[in-house]
């Protein structure tokens, strides 16, 4: 069960459509409502969260400018490579990796849009790989605190509902301004099975 846990988990911020855009925009340096602000990528910044029995952590390698690659572990296990660059829309997601395979994401998908504001919902309807189709909804929800094993943040909270191959799960992840995700929640259903996984962060570096 928890291995389709987090594998669930790992689809539910991968995005939404957008337009493919002829230009992309250099990280704003302004707008508290900026995606960059609330989930900064750099080379070297990781997130690590823990709770529920398991641990989560991203990895950031940047490749070029306004270019990075996220590698996700879970429990020190890597499971998932995801390849994004800045865009005017938001930070926006090309290409997945896992051990099945690689996946290009044609058209590109929407990690968090700009501006980051409550209220603010976008869908997406796909296949994250051959074969395995997905209707996602997202919803940018009223701010939050949250305290951590590592203080307490402000923070605006993203919803997503997915369904994937007869299993429905959601997912809320917090992001806190120029620090990130501060803490994910899962709750997953597949039949009469059901499991909830709530994790906080525990160990950051953002440069």
């Amino acid at each position: 069960m928890l291995a389709v846990a987090s594998a669930l988990a790992l689809v539910m911020f991968v995005g939404a459509s957008v337009p493919s855009l002829a230009r992309e925009a250099a990280l704003p340096e302004d707008a508290g409502d900026s995606p960059f602000r609330y989930w900064p990528l750099a080379d070297g910044n990781r997130w690590r969260l823990a709770g529920s029995g398991v641990e989560f952590e991203y990895a950031v390698v940047e490749l070029e400018p306004g270019r990075y690659r996220v590698d996700t572990l879970v429990n020190d296990f890597p499971v998932q490579r995801e390849y994004y660059h800045a865009d005017e829309a938001g930070w926006i997601a090309t290409l997945r990796e896992m051990p099945a395979g690689s996946f290009p994401l044609e058209p590109p998908q929407l990690f968090l849009p700009a501006p980051l504001v409550p209220g603010r919902e976008w869908t997406w309807e796909g296949e994250i790989m051959p074969g395995l189709a997905v209707t996602a909804r997202f919803a940018v929800l009223d701010p939050e605190t949250v305290e951590t094993p590592v203080g307490v943040f402000e923070t605006v909270p993203v919803l997503a509902t997915v369904s994937v191959a007869g299993e429905t799960s959601g997912v809320i992840r917090w992001y806190a301004e120029d620090v990130g995700v501060v803490r994910q929640q899962e709750a997953l259903s597949a039949g009469e099975q059901a499991a909830l996984l709530d994790v906080y962060l525990v160990e950051y570096a953002v440069h």
